[in-house]
């Protein structure tokens, strides 16, 4: 049996018979077409086991087997492996390959957080673990602009450029240092915008390097790819600081990728410019991407916090934003990636051309509003988050060793562990039961944890958190 793995470490496996009919599922319909037609006496197992191992040439195998005949040779000498295997565009954006990716069919395990969110979100009456910021009306968003409800009214609503409205990714292009609006690529969300990367930059066999714990597609995406995932633990022993050394110590020979988030959800911590510039320079050493999550970029409660986005430091850097979090517009479905790499960005846009294609118009018209306008928006919502985090520390002086956390220093979530509980599900779905209040077991971003998250961005917080004390002191 030839088997075709998604990684040591993960042990889920598909085992294949050595015969053309096992094989043809799972590859790609040249590489089938080419098997179907290849002569019995061209062993099945030899050429298979060749073209997994990148010994097939452009012009068919590696070497001419002598008890082919010349005839049965020309019959497959003009093979080629399609392009997205072995294509001058994805060596040149992820550098060479020893082995070409084999297609599969992905295998997503359940969302945690949107299933946990599902049967609750819009049911209960007191959101405590939002992770978003206070929105906006479309007539709130208008009134910012004399000329927005013009512009709304005498919108085409067609199909929209694949890549985000010129005027669009011009706004969005403003919030970086180096980035050019062409590097952006505007996405149906962050979502979106994590999926066409993965997809685009992975491979099966590839190692990839994710900042734990996390949002869980960051991982579970590449996972499904058929990668092997290596957390980047952080813990609030250590201030859920980001080890420099530990990131040494878990890159191998097939690492393609370091994941992170920063500004980090669900904790709120954010590393210093000096531990950025020292994963930068891990990465360039080993010519390895970097993917940054930086929704809550923006959101830091001082600005000489504020680190440069991963996109404008690194040539080979990718940074993830999107209106959802510190626009507080999660409506608008807009999300972005900044890729300044034009080969990697050329296969995200050939990805993204079986997703979505393109975004909404009017989106895409109220993100342009909301953009031109960027600072105002944020600035309200990093009072409102700062005004939340006082009236929650307030809470717990009063309440001394009832909880353990780590302080956020940017966006608008912390990770809270009641002290004493063992089982934070439970002790989230009882708080929802007995007071309505909807808080985050962080089980959903690791199965082992005792904390939850808590959102401090919408102005309901007080509200929110006026019933959860009522619980707690219940207790």
């Amino acid at each position: 049996m030839l088997q075709i793995g998604r990684g040591p470490d993960l042990g889920d496996r598909m085992e294949m018979a050595h015969s053309v009919e096992g094989l043809v599922p799972f590859m790609d319909h040249h590489v089938a077409e080419y098997l179907q037609n290849v002569p019995v006496s061209l062993k099945i197992r030899d050429v298979t086991e060749k073209y997994i191992l990148g010994d097939l040439s452009a012009t068919g195998s590696s070497a001419p087997d002598p008890h082919v005949a010349d005839d049965d040779r020309r019959s497959h000498a003009n093979f080629r492996p399609p392009h997205y295997f072995s294509g001058d565009d994805r060596d040149i954006a992820l550098g060479a390959r020893s082995t070409p990716p084999l297609p599969f069919a992905m295998q997503l395990r359940p969302f945690r957080l949107e299933r946990y969110y599902d049967t609750r979100e819009f049911t209960a009456p007191y959101m405590l673990s939002a992770s978003d910021c206070e929105s906006w009306t479309v007539a709130e968003l208008a009134a910012l602009d004399s000329g927005a409800t013009d512009r709304l009214l005498a919108l085409p609503l067609g199909y929209t450029h694949s890549t985000g409205h010129p005027e669009l990714r011009e706004r969005i292009a403003t919030t970086y240092d180096h980035v050019q609006p062409d590097d952006i690529i505007v996405h149906a969300g962050a979502q979106e915008a994590v999926f066409t990367f993965m997809t685009a930059a992975l491979a099966p066999g590839d190692h990839v390097i994710v900042h734990h714990p996390a949002y869980q597609s960051l991982a579970e995406i590449p996972r499904a790819l058929g990668c092997s995932v290596t957390p980047w633990t952080t813990s609030a022993t250590h201030d859920w600081a980001l080890d420099v050394d530990a990131l040494h110590r878990a890159i191998n020979p097939r690492t393609r990728a370091i994941v992170i988030n920063c500004p980090h959800s669900p904790t709120g911590s954010l590393p210093s410019a000096t531990t950025l510039d020292a994963i930068v320079a891990v990465a360039r050493e080993h010519g390895l991407l970097i993917f940054s999550d930086e929704v809550y970029r923006g959101l830091e409660y001082d600005e000489r916090d504020r680190l440069s986005a991963v996109a404008d430091l690194y040539e080979r850097g990718v940074s993830l934003g999107v209106m959802s979090k510190a626009y507080g517009l999660a409506g608008l479905r807009i999300g972005w990636l900044a890729v300044r790499d034009r080969a990697l960005a050329q296969r995200v846009r050939e990805v993204k051309d079986y997703t979505t294609i393109c975004s909404s118009a009017p989106s895409e018209c109220l993100a342009t509003i909301a953009l031109e306008h960027g600072r105002a928006i944020v600035q309200r919502n990093v009072g409102i988050i700062c005004d939340n985090l006082a009236r929650f520390r307030a809470f717990l002086e009063v309440r001394p060793g009832r909880f353990a956390w780590v302080p956020p220093r940017a966006g608008p979530v912390a990770f809270v562990s009641p002290v004493g509980v063992r089982d934070i599900e439970r002790y989230c779905d009882a708080a929802l039961a007995r007071a309505g209040v909807l808080l985050l077991p962080g089980t959903v971003f690791d199965e082992s944890s005792t904390a939850m998250r808590v959102g401090f961005g919408r102005r309901s917080f007080p509200e929110a958190l006026e019933r959860y004390a009522q619980f707690v002191d219940e207790e």
